[in-house]
């Protein structure tokens, strides 16, 4: 409810811009003509950050066992706490975002959020005029752009992201080998409010809330007392994961809230994780004079995702579960017959996409001048968009 991030990019992966704004309609529609080429007229692939959602990663009995969609169904059941006709769930490798193969061992991570709040996320960004919304979950996507960011730093470096719902947070250890380690804890926007209402001496929890809120509010003096609370809370989830991080990524905090990232790591004694972002794009295909170092952190997710342009599912970006898990053909009785394998369901492309520009009538080239054809934006949103006010 606080804020979105809008990320703008053609079919050719020139990246037209970068934005954040406000969640109402007129912040929007400034920023998308701020975007341009097209930008509020594409198709638009958001991702979401639920009130609340659920994630587990597998042991390794059940990185062996369990890797049908059935089972892995049953096991986000067992997870979300409810029939599986209520949530939707993506299953992805944990190592390398991929598909989950019905025949491999390794790790691989779920997660998920309910129908309701996904509904309600594609009415909020219909009514921010950004129209007919493919919506998928934020986590996954930043756990594989964390993932990748780690090829440019040095092999001991682990980062905790923290990804911050309105009710709860989902916490994740990455290492250069992937996920190792996810849990949910419930230190939502609301555990941050009690901490500012702790602190402040602050009689309600909605006046916290708004002060949090208030970019003009200068938490300097603040900031350190309400981050030691923080990290009494998420020390013991930490500790559960069995992750020393050397880097902390906060996912969800509007720029003018960035106060309260830096002051975690300093209370966590760690950095905020920090990356070469220029290069982090040139090594996912994306270009264009926009791709600065003073794009932020918060950006990577966007980045990742849509620097996939290609057919079919890119990694740490798995369609919902139900279509996502490879099938094994049963063998047939023909000894030379070619089986062909099943259309992949349509996947997020990360982007969103506009027509071509009427181009002029130019004189036709000689056949050994290949011909090409005009690039069409796309704009992404947003990696920060909680599903309710």
């Amino acid at each position: 409810p606080h804020s979105v991030q809008l990320l703008s990019v053609d079919t050719a992966g020139k990246l037209a811009g970068y934005v954040e704004c406000a969640t109402e309609p007129a912040a929007v529609t400034a920023a998308l003509a701020q975007l341009g080429g097209g930008a509020s007229s594409g198709q638009v692939q958001a991702l979401v950050i639920p009130a609340s959602s659920f994630v587990l990663r597998a042991n390794a009995d059940e990185a062996a066992s369990t890797r049908t969609t059935e089972s892995l169904l049953a096991r986000a059941k067992t997870a979300a706490q409810a029939d599986t006709a209520s949530f939707k769930t993506v299953a992805f490798d944990g190592a390398t975002g991929a598909k989950v193969d019905a025949t491999g061992t390794t790790p691989w991570v779920i997660s998920g959020a309910t129908v309701e709040q996904l509904d309600a996320a594609k009415t909020r960004l219909n009514s921010l005029g950004l129209s007919s919304p493919i919506v998928s979950l934020a986590f996954p996507t930043q756990i594989g752009a964390v993932t990748m960011a780690l090829k440019n730093l040095p092999k001991s470096t682990r980062v905790l992201i923290w990804q911050i719902g309105a009710d709860d947070a989902q916490l994740a250890c990455i290492s250069h080998a992937g996920c190792e380690a996810v849990t949910t804890v419930p230190l939502g926007f609301g555990a941050i409010a009690d901490a500012v209402q702790a602190h402040l001496g602050l009689r309600f929890r909605a006046a916290a809330t708004k002060l949090f809120f208030n970019a003009d509010y200068d938490f300097t003096e603040a900031a350190g007392p309400i981050a030691d609370r923080l990290v009494t809370l998420l020390q013991p989830a930490i500790a559960a994961l069995d992750c020393t991080p050397t880097a902390l990524h906060v996912v969800g905090l509007p720029t003018a809230q960035a106060w309260l990232a830096k002051a975690l790591a300093s209370a966590l004694k760690i950095n905020l994780l920090s990356t070469d972002i220029p290069a982090f794009c040139t090594q996912r295909g994306l270009t264009g004079p926009t791709i600065k170092s003073s794009l932020p952190i918060a950006a990577l997710g966007l980045l990742l995702r849509a620097s996939h342009r290609g057919p079919g599912e890119a990694p740490w970006s798995s369609s919902w579960l139900e279509a996502n898990i490879p099938t094994r053909v049963p063998p047939t009785t023909a000894p030379n017959a070619a089986v062909k394998p099943a259309a992949a369901a349509p996947a997020p492309t990360a982007a969103k996409s506009t027509p071509p520009p009427a181009k002029p009538a130019t004189k036709a080239k000689p056949a050994s001048t290949p011909a090409t054809q005009p690039t069409a934006p796309k704009t992404e949103v947003p990696s920060s968009l909680p599903d309710n006010d």
